[in-house]
């Protein structure tokens, strides 16, 4: 647990606003109500995009030719991996 609060305290910078507030209690959850609403609806977009581009990808795109469909998987990766970029930067 200690590493992820030196983690959090080097990525951002600091505030002084953060001393002046009074420490969560040991009960409080590491991820809240609010994270976990982010966290799954981000992956239901994720599955969704990517499960119908992997399964319908030739239909949605109108690809034909055997050199089309066989970058189909690289296309479906590309798109997970900015999925991935877009979402840190969100």
């Amino acid at each position: 647990m200690d590493t992820f609060a030196a983690l959090a305290l080097a990525t951002d910078p600091p505030a002084p606003s953060i001393l002046d507030r009074k420490p969560d209690p040991r009960s409080t959850p590491l991820i809240t109500l609010t994270m976990w609403k982010m966290i799954i609806g981000q992956a239901i977009y994720q599955l969704t995009v990517t499960l119908a581009l992997n399964f319908a990808g030739n239909k949605i795109l109108g690809y034909k030719t055997d050199a089309e469909k066989s970058n189909l998987e690289t296309l479906v990766f590309n798109i997970y991996v900015w999925m991935q970029f877009f979402n840190q930067y969100k």
